[in-house]
């Protein structure tokens, strides 16, 4: 069985994905669910977010794309229904309730689809309390993978000063060029702090 380039995004049913994952598979003795399982279990693959974990380290694009595409099609089932954001209001209220407590500033990426329905919610970096490293690229990368249209981030300021830092706001206009280059619609960062946030759209930062 060959894989045909010009298919790589016209994959119709989970059947042809199948197919496909295992003739990738095969030379890694992997033909069968069963053998599939065991592979899972052996690399303590439990959840999806270990998989995708997984598959974004991998080299094999082919495989990866192909595995991501029937994870996110297995996760939709699974969950019922997709969130979506109307309003950065909406985002904001949401944040403020997930980031309570949390002592570590963190990012979170939200990847959407083109009826703003969440299609991945990702947390990329986690630092000290004043101090978090972050790349461009692997906010991309996932944006990518999920086949986003558009994507909007946020991150919480532990210490509760809601004042975006000149860092903040430089990375936000580095994030905004990357994206009119890369054809991603990007929506919005928010900070959080306490029980408040910030909407850099709404303040008209970037």
């Amino acid at each position: 069985m060959k894989i045909p380039k010009q298919d790589h995004y016209l994959l119709k049913t989970d059947q042809e994905l199948l197919d496909e994952i295992f003739f990738l598979l095969k030379e890694d003795g992997i033909t069968t669910f069963e053998d599939l399982k065991k592979f899972l279990e052996r690399e303590k693959l439990t959840s999806f977010n270990k998989i995708f974990d997984y598959l974004a380290g991998k080299s094999e694009e082919a495989l990866t794309s192909r595995s991501f595409s029937l994870l996110m099609r297995l996760r939709e089932m699974k969950s019922g229904h997709l969130e979506s954001f109307v309003s950065s209001h909406e985002v904001g209220g949401y944040l403020t309730e997930k980031f309570l407590g949390v002592e570590q500033e963190q990012l979170v990426v939200f990847y959407l689809d083109n009826k703003n329905q969440v299609i991945s919610e990702r947390l990329l970096f986690q630092g000290t309390v004043n101090r978090s490293v972050v790349h461009p690229r692997d906010i991309f990368r996932w944006g990518v993978l999920c086949n986003s249209v558009s994507f909007l981030m946020a991150h919480n300021h532990p210490s509760g000063d809601l004042t975006p830092s000149e860092k903040d706001i430089e990375f936000t206009r580095q994030i905004e060029a990357a994206a009119k280059l890369i054809g991603i619609n990007y929506l919005d960062h928010i900070i959080v702090a306490g029980k408040q946030y910030l909407s850099f759209k709404e303040e008209q930062l970037y």
